[in-house]
């Protein structure tokens, strides 16, 4: 006892690591769970969240070049920008909207008002700003200087947005659910949910709600 006592101490023994946690049974969560040092339940969308931050990275070094191209290389690498952002988050935020965010809410208690509701409203300034951008880069003679300073604002809500999924939303599934069932309930059959367009936010004019329709292939409804 006294050695358990002691490794408490050193912080390299913690209560979870020992125990097995009893929780209410129910249709949607296994009755026992091991909570396990190091072993997040939500470590496959962390992986993919690096990945995400990684292109993203590539993307603000492509904005950081425009003022030292020619005129042409800044219009195709505007273009290159606002597709590249457009191809990792509309997907990302297709699957969010499926599977994460319903398990987080359904996890939090189905509230009338879900918890996830903020950050289903980011992904709609999200595509906003990724629709004035992708506006701004079609035009015969975009302005670098809009467009980088647009760019910039979208990088760093998307940045945040990663930060408050992965610092709020996810331990609450780390906490709810095992490897397994977070596999099943989010992960599992992401290709097939990747393949499905995302539905258009909402969208303030006419030509953002357009290039959101030629990116997502939804119909303007």
């Amino acid at each position: 006892m006294k050695m358990i006592s002691l490794l408490f101490a050193i912080g390299l023994v913690s209560v979870p690591a020992l125990f097995w946690v009893s929780r209410p049974s129910s249709q949607n969560e296994p009755t026992y769970k091991q909570v396990a040092i190091g072993i997040r339940a939500t470590e496959p969308l962390r992986e993919e969240h690096a990945e995400i931050r990684r292109q993203l990275r590539h993307v603000d070094t492509l904005v950081g070049s425009l003022s030292h191209l020619a005129p042409q290389e800044q219009k195709n690498t505007m273009r290159e920008v606002a597709e590249l952002i457009g191809y990792q988050i509309l997907r990302h935020a297709g699957e969010e909207e499926d599977r994460l965010y319903t398990a987080v809410d359904r996890c939090a208690g189905n509230a009338p008002h879900r918890f996830t509701a903020s950050l289903r409203h980011e992904q709609i300034l999200v595509a906003r700003w990724l629709a004035e951008l992708s506006i701004e880069a079609g035009k015969t003679s975009p302005d670098v200087t809009v467009f980088s300073r647009r760019a910039d604002r979208l990088l760093g809500l998307l940045e945040a947005h990663c930060q408050t999924e992965e610092e709020v939303l996810l331990p609450i599934l780390d906490q709810a659910m095992t490897p397994e069932q977070f596999r099943r309930e989010v992960m599992e059959d992401k290709a097939t949910v990747a393949k499905a367009p995302p539905s258009i936010p909402w969208a303030k004019t006419f030509a953002e709600a357009k290039t959101l329709s030629k990116m997502t292939g939804k119909p303007i409804l």
